[in-house]
């Protein structure tokens, strides 16, 4: 059966991302909060020939055997996705309301932990995606965080960040986010020599910490990222 899902450009469905379960004190009580995780994420797009592949580097819900591919194609306004391998059609609605300029993307690494991460900008938005450090097991993320041994082991696995965010005034505040804390939360991004980039975070604690990554790859100017998305 077709699937038919109409998404904007700038990300996420159309109706919103949805949550994760965790409070501010990042997942110490999973039972109170009624907020559902975001059913998928994942990143990044390659070509395959006449079709592209998102081969999910990062992915929020556990791998799967089989690819995910599609071809793209304009239908005035709106990118179109069908599916190679698997029977799916997406529509892709461009936000009018978004500039398109300024738009930068970075493709980091974690220089300790090896995590990866992303980084875009498209106008006055941003987006900030990067991956929890153990890999998911079993169908769903749901299945793996209710079969965790312990409370820590299950926050490890919610670990996992997708936030949105605007920049207004030199600064680029978190609007939404797949971790709830960091919402409303100012994004800090300052660049560490030529291929580095340092930004703030939060750990399982809900203490603040920084983290170094290493630029692997980048599309148009970085340095929009340095001057425009700072504390």
């Amino acid at each position: 059966r077709t699937q038919k899902r109409h998404r904007s450009l700038h990300g996420g469905e159309q109706s919103g991302p949805k949550t994760i379960p965790v409070d501010q004190k990042a997942t110490r009580d999973f039972g109170r909060s009624k907020k559902r995780a975001p059913s998928v994420g994942f990143y990044p797009l390659e070509p395959r020939g006449t079709a592209f592949e998102w081969v999910r580097l990062i992915d929020f819900q556990p791998c799967q055997p089989t690819r995910d591919i599609g071809r793209l194609s304009w239908q005035d306004d709106v990118l179109v996705e069908q599916g190679v391998e698997a029977d799916y059609l997406e529509h892709w609605h461009r936000d009018g309301a978004t500039s398109q300029t300024p738009r930068a993307a970075l493709h980091l690494r974690d220089r300790e932990d090896h995590r990866w991460a992303c980084l875009l900008r498209a106008g006055d938005r941003f987006m900030f995606a990067r991956d929890r450090l153990l890999p998911v097991s079993g169908a769903t993320l749901t299945e793996a965080v209710a079969g965790a041994a312990t409370l820590q082991a299950a926050q490890k696995l919610m670990d996992f960040e997708v936030s949105f965010g605007n920049i207004s005034d030199d600064r680029g505040q978190i609007t939404r986010s797949s971790l709830p804390f960091r919402a409303r939360e100012i994004f800090h991004a300052s660049s560490q020599g030529s291929d580095g980039l340092e930004t703030t975070d939060t750990d399982s604690a809900g203490e603040p910490i920084l983290r170094n990554w290493e630029i692997i790859a980048e599309q148009s100017d970085a340095s929009i990222f340095f001057n425009r998305i700072v504390g």
